[in-house]
């Protein structure tokens, strides 16, 4: 089963596109009812939108992960499928709970899981000058250890895995 760390963004892209075919529907619907010479400036004025949805989509895309079990591994993937990281369950565990901007407003708990210690993100967070501890920022700096993942607190195997005898807390 996969479980996602962005909540929201399955609502998002499906509204985006939404609104995709809404703008396609209204242009012709008005190049239909109003012919005119100056039509093609609302086509242009179109295209720029999708070339704008489609960047923030294809940025947005690096940032979706989802978590799968395989083996007794927790196995970190993005969302074209990239192996990111992987936490082997029958190991020591290594975490740290942190509270993380999930987008512009949305606020959550995650847990950073890895089979080896690790340096904590709040102390990391406050030797350098990172503009808030974001989601994205740990997902990049799990990623490059590549011995990380990070899960939603919620997360069904979070409460087991915690309260394990294995299970020590960093920081």
């Amino acid at each position: 089963m996969k479980t996602y760390l962005l909540k929201h963004w399955n609502a998002n892209f499906i509204f985006g596109i939404m609104m995709i075919i809404a703008a396609i529907i209204l242009t012709a619907l008005f190049c239909i009812l109003y012919p005119d010479r100056e039509n093609y400036i609302l086509i242009i004025g179109l295209s720029g939108y999708f070339a704008a949805f489609g960047a923030v989509i294809c940025i947005a895309s690096k940032l979706v992960r989802y978590i799968t079990e395989e083996n007794g591994q927790l196995v970190m993937y993005s969302l074209r499928k990239k192996k990111k990281g992987y936490l082997n369950t029958h190991e020591d565990i290594y975490y740290e709970i942190l509270t993380l901007t999930e987008g512009m407003y949305c606020v959550n708990k995650f847990v950073v899981l890895s089979n080896v210690p690790f340096e904590s993100y709040k102390r990391r967070s406050k030797k350098k000058a990172y503009f808030g501890l974001g989601l994205g920022t740990v997902c990049r700096l799990a990623e490059a250890d590549g011995r990380q993942i990070v899960l939603p607190y919620e997360h069904s195997r979070v409460s087991s895995l915690l309260s394990s005898e294995k299970c020590h807390i960093v920081g």
